[in-house]
């Protein structure tokens, strides 16, 4: 009975709620809305007809007023009537009409009082014209009249008619000018007494007396803001209606979304109770038809559902176990010795989880979920997945071990690489003394040969110095990267002035540029600077990319550029060097840093090289915390960029190469890489002693 009497109290208050509705949907009244906008429309007519009429009355000789006086009763009349606003608006656009209609009330009493004084000033204005046109016929008439006198006279009224209709008041001074003329006959002894001439003079003053105050009136009536306060008043009640349209719409929408919820309410009372008793039966069929096990336990810890299963795994029948005991039916090792589990979900009503073996056969994972008036508690055979767990576990760990052996071998072969690097570095002066021998002796032979007039042994002797020279410089390259590699390479870093290391550059590879018939072009600025870096490296830099641009360009042009920018407070240093060259690939530029490789074999073979140079380059940059880039397109050119701090910090040399990085001794005795390069250089020593010796037996000969 209670239950019946909330649903009637609730059906009869959704009702009248839905009246209310349905009646402020329907509070727009379109006749009230029809008549409003026709009197704006009227009000805007008569306000463009009372501008219309003053300035017909003022620019023409008309000076009746009856229209006038017609249209501003009309006005008054629409303005009471647009003070009767339609009710069905809201109260703030009520509100800001009111203010509107106020400030046109205003305006409109403004408009009303200029009006009569425009009236007294323009029939002032048209009344001396008037008389001023009847006494000028009048002198024209009198026989006692001149010529002369008549030609004054109508000069004067031409310009006393067309300075009062017109609004210029340029026109005053000529004006003025014929008043004088016409006082200047007067007072000359041609002229006979007239009193019409002093009238005359009189009615002309004060046209120009009274014409610029009704030129201010008019322009004062026109200026009136009654024009914009209609068309604002206008612009606020559509507005406004606008808004009452939305708002009814709104109405009638939730009028609508109401009824159809009474509706779909009812339907709801009638099904669901049916519908109940078919969703206590879908989720039996759903808990059957699971894989977990499920129990659903009250608060008085009793078993009230428990499905196939659940009971399986407990080895017991469904109806033997609901209604039995959870602490009971359960064996201990699901039930006892988990009580902290279950006591957690119902004090704290939250999710537990947890995983149990049950009789070291199964693996149970237990999931609670407490609800209002029980407990439910699935569970699910995860026994395979540990299996994969334990194996998994078993290969990560055999993994780990492949792993750090690798890292080992992998720790072997740098310390080996770093060993050989670090030898080369130590033998830097063994490797360069005889190479420096072969090269100082056959100098001192061209010399010889030359002072002795030996010329047909010049070209031998430049041949062996040429290839001294070049194997020099390939194992300076070779011991320059080993150095760097095994962290033996130092920086001797100072502050120098950018624009004379430049100029050196260029001078010293000027040669080299020409020899292909190429142009070498310098573009930075003289005043460009200073820099903090390694003086060496940076120049040894230049050399090897202008060397290398001239090496793969024939006659073309090689630019070096040298500009600075700035990026996030730091400043940063600029070379380009960029030619009109061979080009590359981009698989080539893939591999163009890497030490002993060019774009490919028949790059080696046409242009020579080991492919040290830009490699020592890169490194050399990135000692000085800067960066080496390239962009080249195939058959038309490339340009590489160094990018330097203006300011370079001490270098330090990385952490794994200097922890593994331990200098070998020098041996006592000459290592076997001793004794091949005098080997090697045993021949050489051997030509250059005979060409020596023939030079000499020729000089004694001769």
């Amino acid at each position: 009975m209670k239950n019946k009497s909330i649903i009637i109290t609730a059906t009869v208050s959704a009702l009248l709620i839905w009246v209310g509705l349905v009646e402020k949907s329907r509070s727009i009244k379109i006749d009230d809305h029809a008549y409003y906008r026709a009197h704006l429309v009227e009000q805007h007519q008569h306000d463009l007809a009372v501008n219309q009429i003053v300035l017909e009355t003022r620019y023409s000789l008309k000076v009746s007023y009856e229209n006038l006086s017609q249209e501003l009763q009309q006005i008054k009349k629409v303005y009471k009537r647009l003070q009767n606003i339609p009710d069905f608006l809201d109260d703030q656009n009520t509100q800001k009409l009111q203010s509107i209609l106020t400030e046109g009330a205003q305006s409109l009493d403004q408009r009303l009082f200029l009006l009569e004084e425009f009236k007294a000033k323009n029939g002032l204005l048209k009344n001396s014209l008037y008389h001023l046109t009847f006494l000028i016929d009048q002198t024209k008439q009198d026989k006692t009249s001149s010529d002369q006198l008549d030609q004054v006279l109508t000069e004067l009224f031409d310009k006393a008619l067309l300075y009062t209709l017109n609004s210029d008041e340029a026109i005053a001074p000529e004006v003025q000018l014929k008043v004088e003329e016409l006082q200047a006959y007067i007072n000359s002894d041609a002229a006979k007494e007239n009193p019409n001439l002093e009238d005359v003079l009189a009615y002309v003053q004060n046209i120009l007396d009274h014409k610029p105050q009704v030129d201010r009136l008019t322009q004062d009536l026109l200026a009136l803001p009654i024009k914009q306060q209609t068309r604002d008043l206008s612009k606020t009640y559509e507005t406004a209606y606008e808004t009452a349209v939305q708002s009814s719409k709104l109405f009638q929408l939730a009028a609508t979304i109401w009824f159809i919820s009474m509706l779909g309410g009812a339907i709801y009372l009638i099904l669901t109770m049916d519908q109940f008793r078919k969703a206590e039966q879908m989720a039996r069929t759903l808990f059957e038809g699971i894989d977990d096990g499920f129990v659903s336990v009250n608060h008085q810890w009793n078993i009230t559902y428990v499905n196939v299963q659940a009971a399986k795994t407990l080895g017991k029948r469904p109806d033997e176990i609901v209604g039995q005991s959870f602490w009971t039916t359960f064996p201990h090792e699901l039930g006892h010795n988990l009580t902290d589990y279950y006591q957690q979900a119902i004090n704290q009503q939250t999710v537990v989880k947890f995983e149990v073996e049950y009789r070291k056969l199964l693996w149970l994972e237990f999931r609670l979920y407490p609800r209002k008036d029980d407990l439910a508690v699935f569970w699910q055979d995860i026994s395979i997945r540990k299996q994969a767990e334990a194996q998994l576990a078993l290969s990560l760990k055999i993994t780990d071990k492949a792993l750090n052996k690798a890292k080992d071998e992998c720790k072997k072969a740098k310390e080996a690489n770093h060993a050989k690097s670090q030898f080369l570095a130590n033998m830097s002066h063994e490797l360069r003394t005889p190479l420096n021998a072969i090269i100082g002796y056959s100098e001192l032979l061209q010399e010889d040969a030359a002072d002795i007039g030996q010329d047909i042994f010049l070209p031998e002797l430049q041949k062996i110095q040429g290839a001294g020279k070049h194997l020099l410089s390939l194992i300076n390259n070779v011991l320059d990267l080993s150095k760097v590699e095994s962290g033996c390479m130092e920086m001797h870093l100072e502050k120098f002035d950018i624009m004379p290391l430049l100029q050196n550059v260029i001078s010293t590879m000027q040669p080299l540029i020409e020899n292909n018939n190429n142009i070498l072009r310098l573009q930075c600025a003289e005043d460009i600077g200073t820099i903090y870096a390694d003086q060496v490296k940076v120049r040894q830099s230049l050399f090897n990319l202008l060397s290398n641009a001239s090496k793969f360009t024939q006659g073309g042009v090689i630019t070096l550029r040298a500009f600075f920018t700035n990026n996030h407070g730091v400043s940063w240093i600029h070379f380009q060097v960029q030619d009109t060259g061979i080009g590359m690939t981009p698989s080539q530029l893939k591999k163009i840093f890497e030490a002993f490789s060019q774009a490919d074999s028949s790059t080696t073979r046409k242009y020579g090289g080991t492919g040290l140079g830009l490699t020592i380059t890169k490194k050399f940059i990135e000692m000085m915390e800067g960066e080496i880039t390239v962009e080249s397109k195939i058959g038309k050119g490339t340009t590489f960029s160094i990018l330097i701090p203006q300011m370079v910090q001490t270098f330090s040399i990385s952490s794994d190469m200097s922890a593994e990085a331990h200098p070998l001794p020098l041996p006592s005795q000459p290592s076997d890489l001793d004794m091949d390069m005098v080997r090697t250089a045993e021949p050489a020593l051997n030509h250059v002693t005979l060409a020596h010796n023939c030079v000499a037996a020729d000089v004694m000969s001769a």
